[in-house]
């Protein structure tokens, strides 16, 4: 559950109140200057540790595809 509080039983109802544009999963610890240089930009599909991504660019569709390797 992306963007929702960790503890359901506490906050069942607290959701992210925004847009989520993209979402990377790395299979390592990103460092804050990795993020900065990477904020506002599509990276490569094909980088170092990445493990998934989502663009949510797709259009109009119900699925998005995973454009991580």
């Amino acid at each position: 559950k992306i963007g929702r509080i960790a503890d359901e039983s506490t906050a069942s109802k607290r959701f992210f109140s925004g847009w989520i544009d993209e979402v990377r999963i790395w299979d390592n610890a990103r460092s804050g200057s990795d993020l900065d240089d990477d904020r506002n930009e599509h990276i490569n599909p094909n980088s170092n540790d990445l493990v998934a991504y989502w663009r949510f660019n797709e259009g109009t569709a119900t699925t998005i595809n995973d454009l991580g390797p």
